[in-house]
């Protein structure tokens, strides 16, 4: 079955530390009534993006801001860069 979400919101993030890496986020709505999801297009090693489905988008919103933060906090604690792209 063919699955179809609705971008609700798209953000980005620059500046991470060791690299100054810019990269973008989005919080998708399943219109299937699945709740709300995050999406990105990089990753940091280590890191595990949260999951979902989230009740809202608000949510989702502080799941992702919170995603970047500790993304910042790993590349800080392993002084390298160490990103992987999303495949």
């Amino acid at each position: 079955m063919v699955k179809i979400a609705e971008v609700v919101l798209e953000l980005t993030a620059d500046g991470f530390t060791n690299t100054g890496r810019r990269t973008k986020g989005r919080v998708v709505q399943d219109l299937s009534g699945a709740g709300f999801s995050i999406q990105v297009d990089d990753q940091v090693k280590k890191v595990v993006l949260p999951a979902g489905p989230f009740p809202n988008k608000d949510e989702a919103k502080n799941a992702l801001l919170e995603y970047w933060a500790k993304c910042e906090e790993e590349l800080i604690s392993s002084g390298a860069p160490s990103w992987q792209p999303k495949v």
